[in-house]
C-alpha cells in the first residue's frame, strides 16, 4: 500500500515542489479523517526540504479524557471505528505528547508541514516541501533538455531528457536539434548555392555547345555542386 500525495506547486528554480497528504484536506473541522501511513521519503529521488515541523497525528482519541490543551489540536473526527473520537496533531516536540497518546488508542502517523501558521489542521493542509536530486538540472534547461529521473532498475538517477535521446547532465551539442539561427543559415545557403548551380549549369550548356572536351570537365563541377546541395536538404 502506497499513499497519494497531492502537487500544489512546482518550483523550477530551486528543484523543489509543495505536496499534501489528501487525507488531511477535507473542508472543514467537523469532516472525519480516514487512517493514512507514514510519511516515508527515499534516499535518491526526493528529501525533505529544511526547516520544517514534524507532527504526530494522533486517532481514536477519547475527548471526555483528553486536556483542554490538547482538544484545541483537534483536527477533525477519526472516520475508523467510534466518530465520537478525535484526531488530533502536534508537534513532535509538544510537551502534551505523552498524555495525548495515553489517551488516544487509534494509532499514530507521523507528518511534516513546512510550518504552523494557522494552526496544525490548516498546516496539514498546507502541506510540505520535497527537493528532488537534480543538481544538473538548469545545465539541461540551458541546453534545450527537460530534467527528469529514470526510475529503471539499473539506471536511478537523474537525466536530462533531450530531443535525441536521455543524457546524464545535459544535451550533447553535436546531436541535438539544430537552433532556429542555424536552420536559417542553411536554408539561405541552399538558396544561393541553387542560384549558383542554376547558373553554371547555363555556363556548361554555353561551353558544351563551343568545346565538347571543357563540358566534361564543366560537367564534374556541376555534378559535384548537386551533390553539396543535395547534402545540404539531408542536414535540414
Amino acid at each position: 500500500m502506497y499513499t497519494p500525495y497531492t502537487i500544489h506547486q512546482i518550483f523550477y528554480h530551486n528543484n523543489s515542489l509543495r505536496l499534501s497528504n489528501p487525507i488531511f484536506s477535507q473542508p472543514n473541522a467537523s469532516s472525519c479523517i480516514g487512517p493514512t501511513q507514514n510519511l516515508t521519503v527515499g534516499r535518491y529521488i526526493f528529501r525533505l526540504a529544511p526547516n520544517q515541523r514534524d507532527l504526530f497525528v494522533l486517532y481514536g482519541c477519547d475527548p471526555a479524557v483528553l486536556p483542554e490543551r490538547v482538544r484545541e489540536r483537534m483536527i477533525g473526527c477519526s472516520a475508523a471505528g467510534n466518530e465520537t473520537t478525535l484526531v488530533v496533531g502536534l508537534d513532535k516536540d509538544d510537551l502534551d505528547l505523552v498524555t495525548a497518546r495515553e489517551s488516544c488508542n487509534g494509532g499514530a502517523v507521523n507528518a511534516t508541514v513546512e510550518d504552523l501558521k494557522g494552526g496544525v489542521r490548516e498546516a496539514l493542509w498546507r502541506g510540505f516541501m520535497l527537493i528532488w536530486n537534480a543538481t544538473s538540472c538548469r545545465e539541461s534547461e540551458n541546453s534545450e533538455g527537460r530534467c527528469g529521473f529514470d526510475l529503471d532498475p539499473l539506471v536511478y538517477a537523474f537525466r536530462c531528457y533531450c530531443p535525441d535521446r536521455p543524457h546524464v547532465v545535459k544535451c550533447n551539442p553535436g546531436t541535438k536539434w539544430l537552433s532556429k539561427a542555424a536552420k536559417i543559415v542553411i536554408g539561405l545557403s541552399v538558396v544561393i548555392l541553387c542560384i549558383l548551380m542554376i547558373g553554371l549549369l547555363l555556363h556548361c550548356k554555353r561551353k558544351h555547345s563551343s568545346s565538347s572536351g571543357q563540358f566534361q570537365t564543366w560537367g564534374g563541377f556541376c555534378s559535384t555542386l548537386i551533390f553539396l546541395v543535395k547534402m545540404a536538404f539531408e542536414i535540414m
